[in-house]
């Protein structure tokens, strides 16, 4: 009787050994992925955070030029001679230049893939994250619209990098450039757009 107690006793002393032994190891190994888990969060994070910093740079450069191609068709849909004249060198540019949205989505796309995205806590930052990259693509696909126009209407201007001063818009044979830019769409206020958003949503990282 006393040696089955004791065998009994040993087992469960044995058995007690082995689950403490898996217990401390699960433990050990959700510490470990947990802590991994985190340092994927941060990692994808951060090169999002420093993307959408640098395609801020590009929005921020598009929207100045769209603002800068509706300044110029106002200025045209008030034509005054002189004041023509006199702006013709701040706006030689607007005329020629063919500005292509190159915006970078590499870290998003790692985001995406890695599924790292559901063990993000803070729903409101991957939301703004998202809405962030598609308001750079809407403004995109708005402004390479505009320039495949202004290449189709106004191919010989921009293959001859027009520089010859914007007085000469004023000559009869030049009206369909001056129908062009004071008939754009206002794409500026897209580029406004996903500036302030690109904004607010580095303000949460």
């Amino acid at each position: 009787m006393k040696n089955s107690i004791k065998s009994t006793v040993k087992y469960i002393r044995e058995l007690s050994v082995v689950v403490i032994g898996i217990a401390i190891t699960f433990t050990l190994n959700n510490w470990i992925n947990n802590n991994n888990e985190k340092r994927d969060i941060v990692q994808y994070l951060n090169a999002v955070k420093s993307e959408l910093e640098n395609n801020l740079k590009i929005v921020e450069k598009n929207h100045e030029f769209y603002t800068e191609t509706t300044e110029f068709g106002r200025l045209l849909s008030n034509y005054i001679n002189d004041s023509i004249s006199k702006s013709s060198k701040k706006y030689n540019h607007i005329i020629s230049n063919l500005f292509i949205v190159n915006y970078k989505t590499s870290a998003l796309e790692m985001l995406k893939t890695s599924g790292t995205m559901r063990l993000i806590k803070n729903k409101a930052l991957l939301n703004l994250i998202l809405e962030s990259y598609e308001s750079i693509e809407n403004a995109k696909q708005m402004s390479d619209l505009y320039m495949m126009k202004k290449m189709d209407e106004l191919y010989d201007v921009v293959l001859n990098n027009y520089s010859s001063g914007i007085s000469d818009l004023t000559n009869p044979k030049y009206k369909r450039y001056m129908y062009f830019f004071t008939t754009h769409l206002h794409i500026e206020n897209l580029f406004e757009e996903s500036k302030n958003l690109i904004k607010q949503t580095l303000t949460l990282f």
